[in-house]
């Protein structure tokens, strides 16, 4: 048997608020339409015990004591038949009425048989339960319903047309109160859902549906379901985040609940390595009665969070962040950032938006296929009027920006590019937040320095490290703080994906006047100091300086480049090919980009090793994206305002145009005669005294030898005891090193 459905009590499952908006919204539609055959268990199912028991007394009851007085009358008749059986149709209709404890099923069918007998019956039952909702309904108003009151307050915070509060209103209780969705989706003809929507909202089907296309604000800020993805049997529904947020109490506005007020405690704004000037024009932007829109990019855990914090506390100003932890989707978030916005208004505090890639970057697969010409895709042009209209202050952080379209781009006032931490920068950052934490003691000045040089953690890592191992240290007061401090970092480095520099074992001995070049590397050096003196002296663009090291693999070019960046204490930000090459169309072109902009903004040397991969003359390309990076290249060096310097191994088939625009052109050639026996020396400085005449004469002798053949010598022999090894070892291994070059320079053709 099937098991009997039980009247249960919908005060147990239902908030009243919810219950009463349900019925008004049913009285609403049962005023509008005929129910026919809707009378069913679903349309029972949305009703309190209570109405059933009155159903049964002033609807069952009077009607069935009719039908005992016209049988009666009937009997007094025709005697005879007084003792025959009677049956269902004959006197007792109502089951209900002879039980005590009935279920839904069993009222469902006492007014099935009912409107089969009579057939006014639907209507009279029709204008029963609507007597029993107006009665339920006396000075209920369902705008002062709690949820219709935090709709109408969201679409105050989010700019939304009141018209639609009814429809988004509706929606919200069908989702709260199922029984009346049920009924309505599958206790219906199939439009029978669509029609009371829009009887209830006083919109047209069309307009209804356009509300729950990407096009709408309702899709855009997660309030509804976009077209393609609605549940619960319906064309159009709320979003299970909105349906959350009207249930959830203490909530006024959707999106608040992702608005929190920043308490960490900030570094100094002086901790963070960025021109003052810079500094002090973000804070004047950021002033109390400005408004302002600030952009800071660029890779991550370089700083631009912790940045930002201290911003803000450097004017004293109240942070609230958007916790994109707690977001269910890229909607609320969106949501969140207006009703943010809004709210450094009333506070006069500055609103965080960290992590903003998905909101800047949308519609970014268009511009990628399409190019920046393809049609501006809607949620842009919802940034652009949010953007246009913002009168708070918010910061923007997001990792990329080259997707982000141009007219997003150009609505900010300020931005500021972020790159990773060079070995001094991050030196000064571990001496500051060390001073800053009270743990300068902690640590002396050579573990600074090397921790600077094997971590590549910006200040948030380095912080966030010291305070960790801080409070390691302070309950175990057995540990030491940096064994502590180094677990921390190693572990960070991991979680990150990072990679801890190792610092060599040992250094091989460099001297730049072995090497043996077609032009005087003093005077080069000379040069490039005067350059960076009048770089950091003047603010005026004085050009960049481009130098092209060329020769054969081992004769000293990078190393030379190091031993410059070295000498003038800059960094050397070093590229090869395989670091700018990309697959994807026009990503080639921005890794050079990018390569060149951080250079000249950190005040680096700009060396890129393999250049002939990108300066072979554009005659010779094969594909168009080859000119287009050989042309990338040239735009950079003429406007760049810094050191370039290009190492290749061959230059023959380099483009006329780059070569012109290298001040200085230097070959590197394979050593000179004495010079070959000197560098040995400062190699295996054991055979000084015991190198015959012989011997050097037979160093001198060994054509094309480069100082990379002597390092590649010492590395055989660096673990092994130097007292064994004697001198004819070392030539012998120097003459082989030497082989593999003459060989591959002499081409042996045939089989």
């Amino acid at each position: 048997m099937p098991r009997r459905r039980q009247i249960q009590s919908l005060a147990n499952l239902y908030d009243g608020e919810v219950v009463k908006s349900s019925y008004y919204y049913l009285n609403r539609i049962l005023n509008e339409f005929e129910m026919n055959a809707n009378l069913n268990s679903k349309f029972l199912s949305m009703f309190e015990p209570s109405i059933f028991t009155k159903l049964i007394n002033d609807f069952f009851l009077p009607i069935q004591k009719k039908i005992d007085l016209s049988h009666s009358e009937k009997e007094d008749f025709q005697p005879a038949t007084r003792n025959i059986r009677r049956g269902r149709n004959d006197r007792f209709i109502f089951d209900t009425l002879s039980k005590n404890n009935f279920s839904i099923d069993e009222v469902e069918n006492d007014i099935l048989v009912y409107l089969d007998r009579e057939e006014s019956g639907v209507q009279q039952l029709q204008d029963f339960f609507q007597t029993v909702l107006e009665e339920l309904l006396v000075d209920f108003d369902v705008t002062q319903t709690n949820s219709y009151q935090k709709i109408q307050k969201t679409f105050d915070s989010l700019g939304l047309k009141y018209k639609y509060i009814p429809l988004i209103h509706f929606l919200g209780i069908l989702s709260e109160f199922p029984v009346l969705n049920q009924w309505l989706v599958h206790g219906n003809s199939d439009d029978m859902f669509m029609i009371c929507t829009s009887k209830i909202s006083g919109l047209s089907k069309a307009e209804i549906f356009m509300q729950a296309t990407s096009k709408s604000k309702f899709t855009l800020f997660g309030i509804l379901e976009e077209s393609n993805r609605v549940h619960r049997g319906r064309e159009i529904d709320i979003t299970t985040n909105f349906h959350q947020y009207l249930t959830e109490p203490g909530l006024d506005t959707f999106g608040m609940r992702l608005v929190k007020e920043d308490t960490d405690i900030p570094q100094e704004l002086s901790s963070f390595f960025l021109p003052d000037q810079e500094k002090e024009r973000l804070k004047a932007l950021l002033g109390k009665t400005n408004s302002a829109k600030i952009l800071l990019y660029g890779a991550p855990g370089t700083g631009k969070t912790e940045f930002a914090k201290s911003l803000a506390d450097s004017i004293g100003a109240i942070l609230l962040k958007i916790d994109i932890h707690d977001a269910e989707d890229t909607q609320e978030r969106r949501a969140a950032l207006v009703v943010g916005e809004l709210s450094t208004r009333e506070t006069g505090g500055i609103l965080l938006m960290d992590e903003s890639d998905d909101l800047l970057n949308e519609g970014r697969s268009m511009r990628f296929f399409f190019g920046s010409s393809s049609p501006l895709p809607e949620k842009k042009i919802w940034m652009n009027e949010f953007l246009d209209s913002l009168k708070g202050r918010v910061i923007f952080i997001t990792n990329e920006f080259s997707s982000i379209h141009e007219s997003v781009r150009r609505r900010f006032d300020y931005s500021l590019q972020f790159f990773p931490a060079d070995q001094k920068q991050r030196e000064y950052y571990w001496k500051r937040i060390l001073n800053l934490e009270g743990m300068d003691y902690k640590i002396d000045t050579d573990k600074i320095k090397e921790f600077s040089e094997v971590y590549p953690v910006g200040v948030g890592g380095i912080t966030s490290s010291i305070r960790a191992s801080k409070k390691i240290c302070s309950t175990n007061l057995s540990q030491n703080f940096i064994s502590v401090l180094q677990d921390v970092l190693s572990k960070h480095i991991q979680l990150i994906g990072g990679k801890i520099q190792k610092p060599l074992l040992s250094k091989t001995p460099y001297d730049p006047k072995l090497l043996h070049t077609d032009s005087d590397l003093k005077n080069l050096e000379t040069l490039v100091k005067r350059y960076k003196e009048e770089l950091e002296s003047s603010d005026t663009n004085i050009g960049s300086l481009c130098l092209l090291f060329y020769g054969k693999p081992g004769t000293g070019k990078t190393e030379y480049a190091r031993y410059l960046a070295k000498e003038l204490e800059i960094e050397l930000i070093q590229k090869r090919s395989s670091d700018l090459q990309s697959m994807w169309v026009g990503k080639t072109e921005k890794n050079i980009a990018d390569a060149f902009m951080e250079a000249e903004k950190k005040k680096s040397i700009f060396f890129l090793d393999e250049a002939d991969s990108f300066f072979r003359s554009r005659e010779l390309a094969t594909h168009s994206y080859e000119g287009s990076q050989t042309n990338e290249f040239l735009t950079w060096m003429e406007s760049f305002r810094g050191i370039f310097i290009a190492s290749s191994n061959l230059i023959t088939d380099f483009d006329p145009a780059v070569l012109r625009r290298f001040a200085w052109k230097g070959e590197f050639k394979p050593l000179r005669r004495d010079d070959k026996v000197k560098i040995l020396l400062k190699y295996f400085p054991k055979f000084s005294s015991t190198l015959s005449w012989i011997h050097m004469e037979t160093i001198k002798d060994i054509p094309f030898l480069t100082p990379g053949d002597y390092r590649a010598v010492w590395n055989r022999f660096r673990f092994r005891d130097m007292e064994l090894v004697g001198s004819e070892e070392i030539i012998s291994a120097l003459r082989t090193e030497a082989s593999f070059k003459s060989e591959s320079q002499t081409k042996i053709a045939g089989f």
